[in-house]
């Protein structure tokens, strides 16, 4: 009898012992500011273009974005939220092969939850590049191969409504020149709704991944493509047939990368 009490407590602890090794490690994903302790980020943003007329001239438009901009903690609030001012401190767009300055923008002002969620802003113009680098997390823990839906208005180049489903790729990853471990994120974005307001259809893929911070509270490096395929209609009465449309094509190349 206590050799099989034994064996049963040998194997309950075998048991246990492996759920453990199993289990998945999972962490709360936040951001997080210091007074006088500015995020700087360097944006890069890469852009081909391709429209065909109606008279079936083809027009093609290659764009270049650089721009250094920063995070500043203005006031951390009783509820855990932060108020931000991001702020462009260089920038430079190259179209076509010819550079053209890009005007100033005063610093917008940004009201953000601790997992991302903006309560507010306020400024005259929005700034490139603030929303690809405030993605929202879930409130709760999340492990290795969790994913979560964020819903999000796109503005450029056509006002739609996106659904973005990120997967949590692997905890605690090394990444090359950086000292912290990091958490890897994959997105993937599709249309929730497949037409603008003026019923055009679009067909967009975007696909990227992402490198979070979770100990310093602060993205690495973001990355993402896209492609979009949509038609725009021209309407010049004498000049082109009613109901003419210019078909576009584009691409999109996003890269956001922490600057130590």
């Amino acid at each position: 009898m206590r050799r099989k009490i034994s064996f049963i407590l040998l194997v309950s602890f075998v048991l246990v012992m492996a759920s453990t090794a199993y289990a998945k490690e999972s962490a709360v994903l936040q951001y997080k500011f210091e007074k006088n302790k500015p995020l700087r980020y360097r944006l890069d943003m890469g852009s081909k273009a391709t429209f065909s007329m109606p008279d079936g001239n083809v027009q093609n438009l290659n764009m270049k974005t650089y721009i250094e901009l920063s995070q500043e903690l203005i006031e951390k609030k009783a509820d855990g939220s932060y108020r931000l001012a991001i702020s462009i401190d260089k920038a430079n767009q190259i179209v076509n092969g010819v550079s053209q300055p890009l005007q100033n923008m005063p610093p917008t002002l940004v009201t953000m939850l601790a997992n991302g969620q903006i309560s507010g802003t306020a400024a005259a113009t929005p700034t490139p590049g603030a929303q690809q680098l405030q993605m929202i997390f879930p409130v709760k823990a999340i492990s290795e191969g969790e994913s979560w839906i964020q819903e999000q208005k796109l503005e450029h180049p056509l006002p739609l409504l996106t659904k973005t489903k990120y997967t949590l790729v692997k905890m605690d990853s090394p990444f090359p020149g950086y000292t912290n471990p990091v958490i890897q994120i994959k997105n993937r974005m599709k249309l929730a709704n497949a037409e603008t307001q003026t019923n055009e259809k679009v067909s967009s893929e975007t696909r990227g991944n992402l490198w979070f911070d979770a100990k310093r509270g602060c993205i690495v490096r973001s990355k993402a493509h896209s492609k979009f395929s949509f038609d725009l209609p021209i309407n010049i009465p004498g000049m082109v047939p009613e109901g003419a449309t210019v078909q576009v094509k584009m691409e999109l190349q996003i890269e956001i990368s922490l600057m130590d």
